[in-house]
């Protein structure tokens, strides 16, 4: 059986911008008793927490695409960028969309690939950006009149029909 003693007490500094605490502890097992007399723990200061927060972090973009939303699918949306006017569709976390606002079928967003340096860390990330509000879509159906139903009726003739 093993058994352990931890005291703590502070010490006779006293506790400042940096705050020392000593501690004992002995440890008795199988062996001869292993005792260390006081182990000093410093806290960071305020000041070093604060130098990091002042810090600007730089960042840089690296190329915006811009796109649009096509469905969400869960976890997943599915959505196209447009690049030399040609559509890709791509999939991206339905979580970091809707952070930012792009919720919306057909709404369309910019995408930033950005680099961030922060005390000689490189790292590379994504950031999204709303172009238009989600209430600024909206589904427009319209009648269709008599020569253009015959049209239709053509195009589904020749074609097939259409499947929903």
């Amino acid at each position: 059986m093993s058994a352990v003693m931890i005291s703590s007490r502070q010490s006779s500094v006293s506790i400042g911008a940096s705050e020392s605490l000593e501690t004992g502890f002995t440890f008795t097992g199988r062996q001869s008793a292993l005792g260390v007399e006081s182990v000093r723990v410093k806290t960071p200061s305020h000041s070093a927490t604060s130098a990091h927060k002042g810090s600007q972090l730089q960042k840089r973009v690296l190329r915006r695409i811009r796109g649009f939303l096509i469905e969400n699918q869960g976890r997943e949306s599915r959505v196209a960028f447009v690049e030399n006017d040609q559509p890709t569709q791509y999939y991206l976390p339905t979580d970091q969309l809707s952070k930012n606002g792009i919720v919306a079928e057909n709404q369309p967003f910019e995408m930033d690939e950005v680099e961030i340096h922060d005390n000689g860390q490189v790292i590379v990330g994504y950031t999204f950006r709303a172009l238009a509000k989600p209430s600024d879509s909206f589904p427009d159906s319209f009648d269709l009149n008599d020569d253009l139903k015959q049209k239709r009726k053509l195009i589904f003739k020749r074609f097939g029909k259409a499947t929903s």
